[in-house]
Formats: C-alpha cells, sequence, structure tokens
C-alpha cells in the first residue's frame, strides 16, 4: 500500500465522518448560548465544512479526479448565486452586517459561502454511489 493512498484514505474519511455529523446537526442544542436552536448548529456545521475543507483541497492536489466538474451546470449555478450573493453583501447598506449576520439567523454571507463550499465538495467526493 503506497504512502499516497494511506492519506487519500484519511482525507476521505475524514470528509465522510464530518459529513455523516453535519446529519445529526439539527439533534443538537447549545444551551449555553443566546439562541440554543440555531447558534451551535451553525458554528459546529461552519467548523466541520473548515475541517472537511482542508482535507479536500489535498485530494484535489493529489488526484484531479476528486476536482469539481465545471461542466456540471449545478456547480455554475452554486458559484453564481454565491457570486451575487457576495457582490450584494459587499455593496449592500451595511457590509459588516450582511457578512456576519447576526446570532439568532446565522444567515450572513460567512454562512452562504459555507453552504456553497459544502455542496461543491459533496459533489465532487462523491459522485459515484460508492
Amino acid at each position: 500500500m503506497t504512502e499516497h493512498s494511506v492519506f487519500e484514505r484519511i482525507a476521505l474519511g475524514v470528509i465522510r465522518t464530518a459529513s455523516i455529523l453535519i446529519l445529526f446537526l439539527p439533534l443538537l442544542i447549545t444551551e449555553q448560548t443566546l439562541f440554543p436552536y440555531i447558534f451551535g448548529k451553525a458554528l459546529f456545521f461552519q467548523m466541520l465544512v473548515e475541517v472537511a475543507s482542508v482535507f479536500w483541497v489535498y485530494l484535489m492536489i493529489s488526484d484531479p479526479a476528486y476536482r469539481p466538474s465545471w461542466r456540471n451546470p449545478l456547480v455554475g449555478i452554486i458559484i453564481g448565486y454565491s457570486a451575487v450573493v457576495l457582490i450584494a453583501g459587499i455593496l449592500g447598506v451595511d457590509p459588516a452586517q450582511s457578512f456576519w449576520s447576526n446570532h439568532e439567523r446565522m444567515g450572513g454571507t460567512f454562512m452562504q459561502m459555507h453552504l456553497a463550499l459544502f455542496a461543491i465538495m459533496l459533489g465532487s467526493v462523491f459522485h459515484s454511489r460508492e
């Protein structure tokens, strides 16, 4: 077994684990926060996506099969939507509020970029039924 395949399996394992944990985030309630049904879920979602994306970048560098397919129209739609959200956030009345949103809603540009990254990452890593 080569060293590359070991790191590839570890990276795929981390991405799979993060994806499975994200499925269970609706069950999370963080009673220590002001908004226990929203803030913790969003925070842990963002952390899991960021950890998984580090391993996804490694996979994309090491094997072109894990890069997103730019011919897929869904990838273009997600990137286009994210670009519109980013531009609207920058040109809005309060760019800081648009970027971060508030703890009650967690719907700012920062969260939207995490959602887009997660969608593209899932599509490029899990492109087969196996």
